[in-house]
């Protein structure tokens, strides 16, 4: 099957593109066609910004789709590629649409699961509250089954964000990034329709994005970890477990990636 694709199109790459949005009708809305950047938000923090769009204004949902894109939400709350040919978003005119309320809704899932994650911490088992969000039964009453129950709600998530795994070539390094889909449909998919492909390439990667880091957010012990230093974001196991929100980087990376990133955002600051 793979000899038969056309390998004179691009493949689908990590790089997440944002096309330039705006808000209007409760609907984040752009356009398919260019022109396209690559995100500049910071890989570490993506998942804690995103959970906070939770109980955000529209304002704040701009603001996070100007640095990192649209979802790639389809009407179906799944990445585009969850079908093929595409299922792409709401038509508005010339323009594609996601929903404001559909960000709320994955947001709060995020968030909820990351509340109950805090919660496992303290040796509960979290809020009934955090549970109605991501559980359909009755919320579990001690930590052993919540951690269990945390684990299948997780699991469901990435699974039904289409976050698939692909490795990717960049600086003559192969690193691990996440795609929102199949990768041979997503390919096919180029191959058809050559004047919107890099957005194609593109559609769902946010969310696969998302989906992925909550995993790891909420792993224990050391796991597996995604360098913080957006060159590399090579997948790696820590020595020990890395605290939430904190910066972390391979051993590749190690400390001049810490002094660089540091540098940079004095850079901004000023």
């Amino acid at each position: 099957m793979i000899a038969s694709l056309d390998f004179e199109q691009p493949f689908p790459f990590g790089a997440i593109l944002v096309p330039p949005v705006r808000i209007a009708g409760g609907r984040l809305r752009f356009k398919l066609k260019g022109p396209l950047r690559v995100a500049n938000g910071l890989p570490g923090r993506l998942v804690f910004d995103f959970a906070r769009l939770a109980n955000a204004s529209e304002q704040s949902f701009l603001e996070f789709a100007r640095t990192w894109g649209p979802l790639g939400i389809c009407p179906h709350r799944t990445t585009v590629h969850h079908k093929s040919p595409p299922c792409l978003e709401h038509l508005v005119g010339d323009e594609l649409a996601e929903p404001i309320a559909s960000w709320r809704g994955q947001a709060r899932q995020v968030l909820a699961m990351l509340n109950i994650r805090t919660a496992l911490n303290r040796g509960e088992s979290g809020s009934n509250a955090n549970w109605k969000a991501v559980w359909p039964g009755v919320a579990p009453t001690n930590r052993s089954a919540a951690a269990g129950a945390l684990g299948i709600v997780a699991s469901t998530f990435l699974s039904k964000m289409n976050a698939q795994p692909i490795l990717q070539c960049i600086d003559d390094r192969l690193t691990i990034a996440f795609i929102g889909g199949n990768f041979l449909n997503i390919i096919k998919a180029m191959a058809a329709s050559e004047k919107i492909a890099p957005r194609l390439s593109s559609s769902g990667a946010l969310l696969a994005e998302i989906a992925a880091r909550t995993t790891l957010a909420l792993q224990e012990g050391a796991g597996w970890e995604i360098c913080s230093n957006q060159d590399c974001r090579r997948l790696y196991r820590p020595r020990r477990h890395v605290a939430e929100g904190r910066l972390h980087f391979c051993n590749i990376c190690g400390k001049r990636a810490s002094w660089r990133l540091s540098k940079r955002r004095k850079a901004r600051s000023r």
